[in-house]
């Protein structure tokens, strides 16, 4: 497959809706976006009518591949300025799709915009270091898994790895090692059950339905940092990439916008002794077809010192309440987990890569690469 022979197609934001309802786009062999992501990215604060949103590599009318383009915000000593990420990045299987890829990324740098990426296969770095793309200093963060305290989870992940490449789906085999993951998971909550009633004793948290729009982070801002303010997490909760509704799904799209559990959890803190109002935040529940669910800390609005401690708290919460699997939370709860007795011998700390491509020319992002620092938020990991 060469370049010559495929027709790159940009689609702008403004067109998206438009996109979506033509004729073939979701029914293809290769799904390019779907409704709930198009309906998402046409109502990007960040975003302008006639931004990119979509490159599709299309032959003979048929889409062999996309990426996916979210405008974003960079906060450069107090001003903000946009970029670029990457949101999708997918080539057709086979034949039709060799080398659909690098064609898609090389036009999407002939924008000339200043790009970032994460979340990306590591089998991928050494190509996109190799088209000048630099890396920033990778994202820590905390990740309780239950693998570690589970017999069977490696065996469990090892015969779904075989199924899967022999096209075998047993709900019977499922059932089982649900099982017994279902009854190690009761035992370990149980015993942190109690460490987490005493920590947990001193706040009041509230499920609310909306993040107020007066939301403001207690945490300081680093001179160099993409930006996320309380109007794009609110844009996030309004429009969701994913669902738990099949009938809102797209069955054919590679990035699969369906879960078995899919929600938000928007929460007020305040101190149960005083009744002080601490601030806002934001967890996302997650469960996939396979039945591991994910609790997530996603965004939080607190003024108060203890913040990372009242994230904990929250995240640990609702890991209890839907039994979670796994739980992932920002590294600076690190200091509070000993207070979640034998919650340190199950949670790793984990490493997610940034790579970030300054434009050519009147580029807000090259000159800041040394000073930039990530957040857990950054780029598309929360809508996901």
């Amino acid at each position: 497959m060469t370049e010559t022979s495929l027709s790159i197609e940009i689609i702008k934001t403004k067109d998206l809706a438009s996109y979506v309802r033509r004729p073939g786009i979701l029914t293809g062999s290769v799904v390019p976006i779907c409704p709930l992501r198009a309906a998402a990215h046409a109502a990007n604060p960040a975003a302008s009518p006639d931004d990119p949103a979509l490159i599709a590599a299309m032959r003979d009318d048929e889409c062999v591949g996309y990426l996916g383009l979210m405008p974003g915000q960079l906060r450069v000593d107090g001003q903000i300025r946009k970029i670029f990420w990457y949101s999708t990045w997918y080539s057709a299987q086979g034949p039709e799709g060799k080398g659909v890829g690098g064609v898609l990324v090389h036009a999407s740098l002939r924008l000339g915009l200043d790009l970032a990426t994460t979340g990306l296969d590591p089998k991928t770095f050494d190509f996109f270091r190799g088209l000048r793309f630099k890396s920033l200093e990778p994202l820590r963060y905390l990740v309780l898994d239950f693998d570690r305290l589970d017999p069977l989870g490696l065996p469990w992940r090892v015969l779904q790895v075989l199924l899967r490449r022999r096209g075998i789906r047993s709900s019977a085999v499922t059932a089982v090692f649900r099982s017994f993951r279902g009854v190690a998971k009761r035992i370990a909550y149980a015993l942190a059950a109690p460490g987490l009633s005493r920590v947990a004793s001193g706040y009041v948290l509230k499920e609310i339905s909306e993040l107020p729009a007066d939301a403001t982070s207690g945490d300081p801002f680093p001179p160099v940092t993409f930006h996320r303010s309380a109007e794009t997490v609110r844009w996030m909760l309004r429009y969701p990439w994913i669902t738990d509704d099949v009938k809102q799904s797209t069955p054919r799209y590679e990035f699969s916008d369906y879960r078995e559990l899919a929600r938000f959890v928007v929460l007020e803190a305040g101190r149960s002794a005083s009744g002080e109002r601490l601030g806002y935040l934001v967890l996302s529940v997650c469960r996939d077809r396979e039945g591991i669910t994910i609790v997530r800390a996603l965004d939080h609005f607190l003024q108060c010192d203890d913040r990372y401690r009242i994230v904990l708290v929250a995240v640990q919460r609702y890991a209890l309440v839907y039994r979670a699997d796994r739980v992932h939370v920002p590294e600076g709860c690190l200091p509070h987990l000993k207070e979640l007795r034998w919650m340190p011998l199950v949670f790793r700390m984990q490493q997610r890569e940034y790579f970030c491509y300054p434009a050519r020319s009147r580029s807000v992002l090259g000159p800041e690469l040394s000073r930039m620092s990530v957040q857990f938020c950054d780029g598309d990991t929360p809508f996901t």
